[in-house]
């Protein structure tokens, strides 16, 4: 009996070692995603959408237009990816090192329509 029950609890060290190592992994991706610092996948029939996007970003970084927008869909459709790859193509075209003085040609301002409820707190947290 006894063999029985060390066999038993090595394999459950085994088995709690391997959860730890999965753990980590899926732990970092999260992070990774939540920070910003993954690269996102081929956006996959949302080429019209994303152009449109991008141009519009462009064109307000380059000539000044004061823009606004507004993508409407269901969840997971998309519409944060489409963003997040407009504005990784922007900041790749118009890099700060482009910039005599270093300084960015542009700022990314993210508002969230949970805490900001409303314009005045919007532009206190912009401001």
């Amino acid at each position: 009996m006894p063999a029985r029950g060390r066999a038993s609890s090595r394999t459950q060290m085994d088995v709690d070692s391997a959860d730890v190592v999965d753990t980590g992994a899926i732990r970092k991706t999260i992070l990774n995603r939540l920070h910003g610092r993954t690269l996102l996948p081929e956006l996959i029939g949302l080429d019209t959408p994303f152009e449109a996007v991008f141009s519009l970003l462009n064109r307000t970084v380059v000539s000044a237009e004061g823009n606004t927008a507004l993508l409407i869909g269901p969840r997971g459709s998309g519409k944060s990816s489409i963003v997040q790859k407009s504005l990784d193509v922007l900041e790749r075209n118009h890099s700060s090192s482009s910039q005599p003085s270093g300084a960015p040609s542009y700022y990314v301002v993210r508002l969230n329509g949970f805490i900001h409820t409303n314009d005045k707190i919007a532009l206190r947290d912009i401001a």
